[in-house]
């Protein structure tokens, strides 16, 4: 989920693309704990849990929302 979560943020969508920034992206390296999956499991993970996957992205938004307007108000944003 942490692979999808940082390759959508980074504009990175392609199962393919995200298997290969796990082997080239320091980031996405550590963001996938130094495991490299293969594209065909996370295509499979994105369909099996689609309609969560959904619900998850609207709550990380919406935090991100929050915290804009939270940093707004403090001058941080």
């Amino acid at each position: 989920m942490t692979i999808l979560v940082y390759g959508y943020a980074t504009g990175v969508f392609s199962s393919r693309k995200l298997e290969r920034a796990t082997y080239d992206s320091v980031a996405s390296r550590f963001v996938a704990a130094n495991q490299h999956p293969d594209h065909d499991t996370i295509a499979a993970f994105r369909r099996r849990f689609l309609k969560e996957i959904e619900t998850l992205f609207v709550q990380v938004l919406m935090l991100a929302r929050e915290m804009g307007e939270a940093g707004q108000r403090f001058g941080q944003a």
